[in-house]
């Protein structure tokens, strides 16, 4: 049986998280405890299977949740599919007090030990009350089931199954049931079911007897952390965008009618990309999505984001049936911003709107732009520092007044970024240059050394477009050449360039002006579904100084295609690989998709290298976007 991330953290747990004052979405600390777990025991296997043939533990390889949380650990059953853990008394094992879980995990999230005390015992509950008719459960590719159990339904030793039904029951039951008191208006109420639950937990919690679990994990999950160490000192990269989720994850493919006709991902090819993913080697450090993560701007799309990025393994709307692999990316490897999809709000007629259940849900930050560093634990300041402007490249006034079909049309797909965001960039670059200090991915802050960073802008539209050779002179000698250059041409030229129009970024040179003011070396983005990279040539002032130093007087600009959609004529991803702070070696791996034929699996399909401190080939300054002004 399948369950749920959040399932084996109950939503009751958000009642004990108002109960205590804590302001924060309950959901989405709810799935950064079980997503700590989850890593905790995905790291004891792996540092079971490296004892195993004695291979030293790789710097920075652990998840960063909970790095060197063990297990007791039988020997692997299954080679190839899965290895077995066993506990002594639950989620405690001889190599891992309670007291370290709960530390590591307080670090995590920023919550009170007592809550996180609480929240494990509430996760102990489900699993108890799980196994108790003897039945095993999966979550995210790992299998709880109690040890040695030969006979499909058998019960809990007599003295658990008392807890269950004589203690745990009722308190669940009492705090499920308490409802708001008419006094509540003349002073603050703290629930008694609430109270009633968490002494009863605190109590059990020093009182139950032990029960050890036998915990099965996937090796696929394992795999990627005992990939071979590597020599240098890198950073890997994962670039995806317009993912075009719908709420279902098993949604085959296609248009919704709310919003009106907006294509949704794949479910095949979101299984093939999450393969590809996993194959890569060595694993990628981060992962970046740059917008249109969703396709109608629900909550409940949004929350399929959260579940496929996040988890190892993902489920559809009907969690018996359907089961695969996601991205695996815990919130200190991703940054997610927004795309003009995603500020859709779900509703029925397509267009942008202020909204921001995109953030709510995802827990990002609400202001833009804002500024994310990124080095792999244990490394030293003076190491390689990727350092990421992000902006919201959404309308950001939304639909607007007018009803007139010019604004229907721009409300669409088109993008901006005002002036007043890009001179909060130019700030934000210099005072982080002047003091070189940044917030890490997933929180806590990192020095830096100016001169050791790689720095990278991301945002969803495109701020300049794939190159195009100059247009030959058709023949027009004859009468139907003569039909298609006089009269056929001019049309499609007219409607390519109002599609261009409608999907373009407003500011667009005003925006590569302040990148180039800010020393940004790479932008990455997406929007466009056709992948493409093109130089970006300063005309004005080639070896102007940034806070970061002298200036290039360059730029490198990636579209990522459409990593999921599933009418569109390729997907893929990018994968970079910095090896220094000048030296870049990147990788596109996607597939081709004939109409009407199911999605293909991955490949790697292009693979090239450019050192930032080399002047650009002949090639690329020909095809180049000239900024002038």
């Amino acid at each position: 049986m399948y369950i749920s991330n959040t399932d084996l953290l109950p939503p009751l747990f958000d009642r004990v998280l108002a109960y205590f004052d804590v302001k924060r979405s309950g959901h989405l600390l709810r799935e950064d405890i079980v997503k700590g777990l989850e890593n905790g025991i995905i790291n004891a296997a792996a540092a079971h299977v490296r004892a195993q043939v004695e291979r030293p533990v790789q710097p920075g390889t652990a998840r960063t949740v909970e790095p060197g949380m063990g297990l007791g650990i039988a020997p692997p059953v299954a080679p190839g599919v899965s290895m077995t853990l066993t506990t002594s008394d639950r989620l405690s094992g001889a190599d891992i007090s309670r007291a370290a879980l709960v530390q590591q995990l307080q670090a995590h999230t920023d919550l009170d030990a007592a809550l996180i005390e609480i929240a494990l015992l509430l996760v102990e509950a489900q699993i108890d009350l799980r196994l108790k008719g003897g039945v095993a459960f999966k979550i995210s590719g790992i299998e709880f089931s109690r040890p040695n159990t030969e006979r499909p339904g058998a019960e809990l030793p007599p003295d658990t199954a008392m807890w269950c039904r004589s203690v745990l029951a009722p308190a669940l039951q009492s705090a499920t049931e308490d409802r708001p008191s008419v006094w509540t208006a003349f002073g603050k109420r703290r629930p008694a079911g609430i109270r009633v639950l968490i002494d009863t937990l605190q109590l059990s919690g020093t009182l139950r007897d032990a029960v050890p679990y036998e915990i099965r994990v996937d090796r696929h999950l394992v795999e990627p952390l005992l990939a071979e160490p590597r020599s240098d000192q890198r950073i890997r990269l994962l670039h995806i965008s317009d993912l075009h989720l719908a709420a279902d994850l098993s949604e085959p493919g296609r248009k919704l009618a709310r919003p009106v006709l907006a294509p949704t991902h794949s479910f095949d090819t979101a299984r093939f990309v999450a393969s590809a993913v996993s194959s890569l080697q060595p694993r990628y450090d981060a992962v970046v999505a740059t917008g249109d993560l969703t396709t109608d701007g629900a909550r409940e799309s949004f929350e399929t984001v959260l579940q496929y990025v996040q988890s190892g393994s993902i489920t559809g709307a009907n969690p018996m049936r359907i089961a695969a692999y996601g991205l695996n990316a815990s919130r200190s490897q991703r940054i997610l911003l927004p795309g003009n999809h995603d500020r859709y709000a779900g509703a029925t007629v397509t267009g942008q709107r202020l909204d921001l259940t995109c953030e709510e849900v995802l827990g990002t930050p609400r202001g833009y732009p804002y500024l994310l560093g990124y080095r792999p634990h244990g490394r030293e300041a003076d190491s390689l520092t990727l350092l990421f402007l992000v902006f919201d490249s959404s309308l950001q006034a939304g639909r607007g007044s007018g009803l007139s079909p010019a604004d229907w049309a721009r409300a669409l797909a088109k993008g901006e970024i005002r002036d007043a965001e890009l001179l909060q960039a130019r700030k934000l670059i210099e005072n982080k240059a002047a003091q070189p200090r940044v917030e890490r991915i997933g929180g806590g802050f990192i020095d830096f050394n100016p001169g050791k960073t790689l720095r990278i802008a991301l945002l969803h539209h495109h701020p300049v477009t794939k190159y195009a050779k100059p247009a030959t002179p058709g023949d027009s000698s004859t009468f139907f050449g003569w039909m298609k250059e006089k009269l056929v041409k001019p049309v499609q030229d007219y409607q390519g360039q109002q599609v261009a129009e409608n999907m373009a970024m407003e500011n667009s040179d005003a925006f590569l002006r302040c990148c180039f003011d800010c020393g940004i070396q790479l932008v990455l983005f997406g929007h466009q579904h056709d992948p493409y990279q093109r130089l970006i040539l300063d005309k004005v002032t080639p070896a102007a100084a940034s806070p970061f130093g002298p200036g290039a007087g360059y730029m490198r600009a990636f579209c990522c295609p459409t990593t999921l959609q599933y009418d569109a004529p390729a997907n893929g991803f990018y994968v970079f690989d910095f090896e220094s702070e000048t030296r870049v070696e990147w990788s596109m791996h996607g597939n081709q998709r004939v109409d009407g034929q199911p999605a293909a699996p991955m490949k790697l399909l292009q693979r090239k290298s450019f050192d930032l401190s080399v002047p650009p080939s002949a090639e690329e300054l020909e095809e180049c976007y000239a900024l002038e002004h």
